[in-house]
């Protein structure tokens, strides 16, 4: 289970994160929503060991991570897909998968990724740094799923695809809750997060504003006024 308590952090002098807490169980996708500048990738970023936390407590199956570096929190089975895709440019696709692969742990196969994203499988021989940007984003979550890890954190994984590869994301996420990871999904699209999420948090100035069903939340006009419509 991952557990974050009343955790902090922010840049600087600015303070983004105001004691966030939330759960998510194994088997279990919980979609974060907000607006942009919510605080939805700096709590994602943190809970990664990739901004320090300047309060709270969040622990990854028993595990403290604040205060662990990325590499160590990677170990423990986290996985992290960033909006920004990372993608080694200079290596081809295949090469990329390779790296993502862990030493004595069994994770998705390079033919695995292929028959999710035949358009990778087309690209496979070709530098990362020459794909279009939904390609990269694509490529960044099977790099991700080599390593087998219990714990996704996604942020925006759906960000420049087109619709029918949209789905294919979604349905790959669902894929991966059947396996029993726990998927904490920061997504812009709010029908795709809606449909496969079994949990919403709402996220509004550093806080967590709202927590309920994909139902409830669709359900409470004021919310979506506040804090989702721009």
């Amino acid at each position: 289970m991952l557990s974050v308590e009343r955790l902090e952090a922010g840049y600087g002098r600015s303070r983004v994160l105001q004691q966030v807490s939330l759960r998510l169980a194994a088997g279990e996708i919980v979609a974060l929503l907000g607006r942009n500048g919510a605080g939805r990738s700096t709590l994602l970023r943190c809970l990664m060991g990739l901004l320090p936390a300047t309060g709270g407590a969040a622990s990854w199956q028993g595990h403290s991570l604040v205060g662990l570096p990325a590499h160590r929190i990677a170990r423990l089975g986290v996985g992290y897909v960033p909006e920004s895709r990372d993608v080694f440019a200079p290596l081809t696709v295949r090469q990329n998968l390779a790296l993502g692969k862990r030493h004595g742990r069994p994770g998705w196969t390079e033919a695995q990724a292929f028959a999710q994203f035949p358009r990778l499988q087309e690209r496979a021989d070709v530098a990362a740094g020459l794909l279009s940007g939904g390609e990269q984003q694509m490529l960044s979550l099977c790099r991700t799923l080599m390593s087998q890890p219990g714990l996704l954190l996604l942020d925006e994984p759906t960000e420049g695809l087109a619709p029918s590869m949209a789905q294919r994301v979604a349905e790959c996420l669902v894929e991966q809750r059947r396996q029993g990871r726990a998927v904490l999904l920061v997504e812009q699209k709010q029908v795709i997060a809606l449909e496969i999420a079994d949990r919403v948090l709402v996220m509004g100035q550093g806080r967590i504003v709202f927590e309920g069903t994909p139902a409830q939340l669709r359900a409470d006009e004021a919310v979506q006024q506040a804090w989702l419509r721009v």
